[in-house]
């Protein structure tokens, strides 16, 4: 199905949150194969509307597609925030997100950094 993130060589599922018949919160899951340039289970797009924000949305929304992955057998999930993200940051660490520190993932968030300017973090949670 693909991901404008990892490619072709990914399945992607969204959850979406609704209140009162609308939606208003989303996020994929998306699974890359080995060719990926994000494999295994990746969190990516979280989004709630404004005035829902701070109400658990986004916080069903992640538990959800976390444990779908550990259904799926997976040992763990990943995801990329914007280090500038105060507020989603908090809200992954509450979860049981680190921050990701192998040298792989630090050298390509230093590189994406250098080409486009936007800090941005590597974390996981493991699902064990």
């Amino acid at each position: 199905m693909g991901h404008p993130e990892s490619g072709p060589h990914a399945n992607v599922v969204a959850y979406v949150g609704v209140r009162r018949g609308r939606i208003v919160g989303w996020v994929y899951l998306l699974v890359g194969d080995a060719q990926s340039r994000f494999p295994g289970p990746w969190l990516f797009g979280l989004h709630v509307v404004g005035r829902c924000r701070g109400t658990g949305i986004g916080e069903r929304l992640v538990r959800r597609a976390v444990e779908s992955g550990r259904a799926q057998g997976f040992d763990c999930v990943w995801l990329l925030v914007n280090a500038s993200n105060v507020a989603a940051t908090m809200l992954y660490q509450h979860l049981g997100f680190v921050a990701a520190d192998d040298a792989l993932w630090v050298a390509r968030m230093d590189e994406d950094f250098r080409r486009y300017g936007v800090r941005r973090l590597v974390m996981r949670a493991p699902l064990s």
